[in-house]
């Protein structure tokens, strides 16, 4: 009887993710696609940027340098309809400067032509590990160009 009460008891703590300190699998689940989504929602912040302020690549024009997120966010306010733009990015949990795990994003603008007003970048969050593996390991990243219409 008292074997059957523990094995019961371990079970429920394993289902309730209790008993294994980084929860179950399907809250982890959860929270990937949660962070792809904001990835998702801070490149679409990221072309609005660009699209009401071009010139904004002349200050992000870092040569591959990784931009964080403090610095990225005193960019957005200081464009053009910055205060617009930083609400919208961080429109309820949607904050577009952490990822799910309360990590800074990062922020990388290459090969930017500030005549054409493209540019290519990549935003990544560090992961549940906490280590900025630059975009590789368990780090999850979006990637894309971004111009001026």
């Amino acid at each position: 009887m008292r074997i059957i009460l523990i094995t019961t008891i371990i079970i429920l703590l394993v289902c309730a993710g209790l008993y294994f300190p980084q929860g179950n699998a399907h809250a982890r689940g959860h929270a990937l696609v949660d962070q792809r989504t904001k990835l998702v929602h801070t490149f679409e912040g990221l072309q609005m940027l660009v699209m009401e302020d071009p010139d904004v690549l002349k200050r992000i024009d870092t040569n591959g340098v990784v931009i964080l997120e403090s610095q990225m966010m005193e960019i957005i306010r200081t464009s053009k309809r910055g205060d617009d733009l930083m609400k919208w990015m961080n429109l309820g949990s949607y904050n577009c400067f952490m990822d799910v795990w309360k990590h800074p994003l990062r922020f990388r603008f290459e090969r930017v032509d500030t005549l054409s007003g493209k540019a290519e970048v990549m935003v990544w969050s560090i992961g549940p590990n906490g280590i900025d593996e630059n975009g590789k390991g368990d780090d999850l990243v979006i990637s894309g160009e971004v111009f001026k219409p």
